[in-house]
């Protein structure tokens, strides 16, 4: 079968190559992919960034399929998975990259996305969904109706990222005031869920660098703001009558979020999307004096997946907008160029 392959340790090294059929354990579900969305930390496994060398401190050695955001069509189910899961052949699926052991302390608490069990991570550490077929388990897997294209299947993933942000507010209301820092896919997705629920001025913020997307955004409705040609907390400051925002959603991998904490109203909550890395220090006495909140937002759970796709099936959330790009699995240097240039939003690979 074709697939794009992470062949060698170093910058680039991603080709579209013949590889093996995939067989399934007895847990696992063959399933025929018909759209895998490209990943910001699949770019950093295109550009061999240090931080997206490793999961779970567990090195990725080339060659590796890549690819995690997944939808497609059952074509085998293994001979332990649970009939009560309700998978069989010409499923249409979608797959949870994170999945979890269901069975450690944290999954039995229902917070699958800290489970510290044993899981197949695909894409990283076994291979993945940039390719024809990919084996998957089962727990990873959720059915979609067939109003939901393999195309809009295939964000569900990120898109859930997003769902889990909005799951974390506390205090918000119809008509609170967002903004949202970034302007990738989760950053978007996370302006969608805000409208949808009917929050009242919502806030985009990019760089120069981000200019089409920064104009999608404002064809989705949005208030966008440059951030290099702007003063983003003196326009929010002076479109909210000097207040702020009720929520920020941070979903800027190389951006400060202490500096989000500026843009926020008096009990405000920021909700921090972005993978941070190294120490963050906010002020004690400034939280403290304004009691914000601040909530750290990490992958999703099960009951995320299903509510996104209730949502998605419902149509009030179109996500259609945001898929800019498709290339077949031969083209996928051409997708990953594509996204280093910040010129594409939701970029597919459709074998």
């Amino acid at each position: 079968m074709k697939a794009v392959v992470k062949t060698k340790p170093e910058f680039g090294a991603v080709e579209a190559l013949d590889m093996p059929m995939p067989k399934i354990e007895p847990n696992e579900v063959l399933v025929q992919i018909k759209a895998c969305g490209i990943c910001g930390s699949d770019l950093g496994l295109y550009e061999w960034r240090e931080a997206d060398r490793f999961r779970f401190g567990i090195p990725i050695e080339p060659p590796v399929i890549i690819g995690h955001e997944p939808a497609g069509v059952v074509a085998e189910v293994g001979s332990e998975v649970p009939e009560i899961w309700g998978l069989k052949l010409g499923d249409r699926v979608a797959s949870d990259s994170w999945g979890g052991c269901g069975m450690c302390y944290y999954c039995r608490l229902g917070y699958f996305n800290m489970c510290v069990g044993e899981r197949k991570n695909i894409g990283s550490l076994a291979h993945g969904a940039m390719a024809e077929y990919c084996a998957i388990p089962f727990f990873n897997l959720y059915k979609v109706p067939d109003s939901i294209s393999f195309e809009e299947a295939a964000t569900l993933q990120p898109f859930g990222v997003a769902m889990r942000g909005m799951e974390m507010l506390v205090n918000f209301k119809p008509g609170d005031d967002v903004a949202v820092l970034g302007t990738g896919p989760i950053a978007l997705f996370e302006a969608l869920l805000a409208q949808a629920a009917g929050a009242g001025k919502i806030f985009v913020t990019g760089l120069a660098i981000d200019k089409k997307r920064l104009e999608l955004a404002q064809k989705l409705g949005f208030i966008t703001i440059n951030s290099e040609e702007q003063p983003v907390q003196d326009m929010i400051l002076e479109m909210t009558g000097g207040l702020g925002v009720d929520v920020v959603f941070d979903a800027v991998s190389e951006g400060v979020p202490e500096e989000a904490v500026t843009l926020l109203k008096r009990v405000g909550q920021l909700v921090i999307t972005a993978t941070v890395g190294g120490t963050v220090t906010f002020s004690g006495e400034e939280l403290m004096r304004r009691e914000i909140i601040i909530t750290m937002n990490k992958f999703r759970n099960p009951s995320t997946f299903y509510r996104a796709i209730n949502l998605l099936a419902s149509g009030r959330v179109d996500l259609k907008p945001l898929i800019t790009h498709r290339f077949k699995i031969e083209d996928s240097d051409i997708g990953f160029k594509t996204l280093q240039r910040r010129e594409g939003m939701k970029v597919l690979i459709v074998p």
